[in-house]
């Protein structure tokens, strides 16, 4: 009869709208995780991508190229496990005129110290310290801290880096001063004996780098969508009638794909 036929047309309407709800809420909470994950990494990141920011520019001013400077602040952060403090040590290592193998070795010894005396001095102290030194001719902080605790005389230290000529005369000095006691193979000691902490540590480093390329990629995406959603919202609250309108159509875009779905395995 027609009152029967009506009524399961109700029922297919009713059937055709539960779809439609289903397949809008899966297809909604897949995009919304989605967005979540990559907006999550993106914000996560951005602490990092300005320490990171930091060291190209100083890396950049030193003459300095970015895979060196990164490479640089891989090795510091496996020991400090602090990006901010292994960017600001390495460009202080920059800044003092450090680069290539004796950047290679002063990284070494500033490691082998910060493993060594780990009570009380950390790679950036140790940076500042050196660049300080450097700059005013007499030792300097926590670099001052680690000659006279690795039984060097500052006097000593302070005229034989006084005698020095030139720029890389005296970078080598501090190097070889710092190596006569033993802080290098303090660092590459502490690798042959924990491998698996020392493999922990340069997988984390890399995994750090990854992330951080990875989020600066997704950076501009995630402006996007953050400029499109303030507009939207900005025009849904000047024109509320216009989006119950869209709310209304797109109830009805939600009963036509759960009718698709509903009439699909007939068709097919």
């Amino acid at each position: 009869s027609i009152r029967r036929f009506r009524q399961s047309l109700e029922g297919l309407g009713d059937a055709a709208r539960d779809v439609g709800r289903e397949i809008g809420s899966a297809l909604s909470g897949a995009a919304t995780a989605a967005t979540a994950g990559l907006t999550g990494l993106a914000i996560g990141t951005q602490e990092l991508n300005g320490d990171l920011a930091r060291l190209r520019t100083n890396a950049d001013i030193a003459g300095v190229g970015l895979g060196e400077a990164e490479a640089a602040f891989q090795r510091l952060f496996q020991v400090s496990g602090e990006a901010d403090s292994s960017v600001e040590a390495v460009s202080q290592l920059l800044a003092a005129g450090f680069q290539g193998e004796q950047l290679t070795g002063v990284l070494d010894e500033i490691s082998g110290a910060a493993i060594r005396f780990s009570d009380t001095l950390n790679v950036e102290g140790l940076s500042d310290g050196l660049q300080e030194t450097l700059a005013l001719g007499e030792a300097s902080g926590q670099f001052a801290e680690l000659l006279d605790r690795s039984g060097v005389s500052l006097d000593a230290f302070e005229q034989g880096l006084a005698g020095a000529s030139g720029e890389s005369e005296r970078l080598q000095f501090v190097i070889d001063t710092l190596n006569n006691r033993g802080l290098s193979d303090t660092a590459e000691r502490f690798g042959e004996l924990n491998p698996e902490v020392q493999a922990s540590a340069e997988a984390n480093a890399n995994l750090q780098l990854a992330l951080a390329n990875l989020g600066l990629v997704l950076t501009p995406l995630i402006t996007l969508v953050s400029e499109l959603v303030t507009r939207f919202v900005e025009f849904a609250t000047a024109n509320p009638q216009l989006v119950t309108g869209f709310a209304i159509v797109s109830a009805a875009i939600t009963a036509l794909a759960g009718a698709f779905a509903l009439f699909s395995p007939l068709v097919s």
